[in-house]
């Protein structure tokens, strides 16, 4: 992400740059604004270096940006797809006046979210599992992850993976929406980190 982000600074003071008043912009001749050619030659061979440089940023960043996708795909990896952790819905003591309970006011502050990725399979022992995530939750909120206007659930997904991995070791927040005898929200913490199998989660989370 660090890179990420130094490389869209970098990319835009070059663009600033090329693109200013009496600059020929990224490509074409070598003229300014008002069509006339550059004859200065310091000049000439700084508006050069700049659109080399230009080009090989943009390249750097596609591939940085093609690496962060891996990552997340690598950071949601299951270990064994067969054995999946599931949500019976079996009732407990405290649930067995489900069907006439209320939701809390937390729950309907969370009922407003709109889910920014479904959990499809566990790994026993994994993370995940340990945090007590099921297949079939659906998480509204990861860390400070939640779907707002303008936000693609691609967006969403590369910003759980970017989350993950700059904090492994520490806790995240998660909010889930699960439904078994009713529609309930769970609040759980996960730590992404190194385990017996595959990835930092344990899980395979996709677009909801």
């Amino acid at each position: 992400m660090k890179l990420k982000d130094e490389l869209e600074g970098e990319i835009k003071e070059l663009y600033v740059y090329l693109t200013g008043p009496g600059m020929p912009g990224l490509k074409g001749g070598l003229v300014d604004g008002e069509g006339f050619p550059i004859f200065d030659a310091e000049k000439l061979i700084s508006i050069k270096t700049a659109r080399g440089d230009y080009a090989r940023k943009q390249n750097d960043y596609t591939a940085a940006m093609k690496e962060i996708d891996r990552l997340t795909q690598s950071f949601f990896a299951v270990d064994d797809p067969k054995p999946i952790k599931e949500y019976v819905g079996t009732k407990s003591t405290s649930d067995s006046n489900s069907n006439d309970t209320k939701p809390t006011d937390e729950e309907q502050s969370y009922s407003t979210l709109q889910p920014v990725a479904l959990v499809k399979e566990v790994s026993p022992g994994s993370p995940a599992y340990s945090a007590g995530l099921f297949s079939g939750d659906l998480i509204v909120k990861y860390g400070t992850v939640i779907m707002k206007p303008g936000v693609s659930p691609d967006d969403a997904l590369k910003s759980i993976g970017a989350i993950t991995l700059a904090r492994k070791g520490e806790t995240i927040p998660v909010v889930v929406k699960r439904i078994s005898n009713r529609e309930e929200y769970k609040k759980l913490s996960l730590i992404p980190q190194a385990w017996s199998g595959r990835g930092l989660l344990g899980c395979h989370i996709i677009k909801p």
